[in-house]
């Protein structure tokens, strides 16, 4: 079953393989293309709509990562109580005060034994946050979003000149004399 993390770390890696696709010489060639089809204003609209999307993908990334920070910071604290409460039920301080009381330790033995499962449980419970991708992950994720996005801008065809600002052209670099 995949986690949450797995599903960061999987989309990480397609960006990466997608941004190095674009970057090979055939894709290179996609305006060119274009311009010999006269489909550069197509291809430009479509490189937008994909340049759009991974832009909006990356602001929603972006707003997840105050939650996951917070979450971060919620699950360090209670690794802490966790970790009290297995030390706290191994009973060692415990047996401390009954030996210094002189008070027998096995009526309170269920207690350690109970503080102790609730620290193990806790910690098994907190398990359950490394199903969650690291603030790390989704900082990576937009960066890769916005390469790519970059490199798709990096495709766009350059539309032809229309065939009267050719001739205009034309005139203003010859002076008006076409031989």
């Amino acid at each position: 079953m995949s986690t949450t993390a797995d599903i960061f770390g999987d989309l990480n890696g397609l960006l990466i393989s997608v941004d190095e696709l674009l970057q090979i010489s055939t894709a290179r060639e996609a305006p060119n293309i274009a311009s010999d089809l006269g489909a550069e204003t197509q291809l430009n609209d479509a490189l937008d709509f994909f340049i759009d999307a991974l832009n909006q993908l990356a602001g929603k990334v972006d707003k997840l990562r105050d939650p996951l920070l917070q979450a971060d910071t919620v699950v360090a604290g209670f690794e802490i109580i966790a970790g009290s409460l297995s030390d706290l039920g191994e009973g060692q301080a415990f047996l401390e005060l009954t030996k210094f009381f002189e008070l027998p330790d096995a009526p309170f033995q269920s207690f350690l034994d109970g503080i102790h499962k609730s620290g193990v449980y806790l910690k098994a419970g907190l398990g359950l946050s490394d199903n969650l991708p690291a603030p790390e992950d989704l900082r990576d994720t937009i960066r890769r979003l916005k390469s790519l996005g970059g490199s798709l801008e990096e495709l766009k065809a350059k539309p032809a000149l229309p065939p009267s600002t050719q001739t205009a052209l034309t005139n203003a670099t010859t002076g008006g004399n076409s031989s």
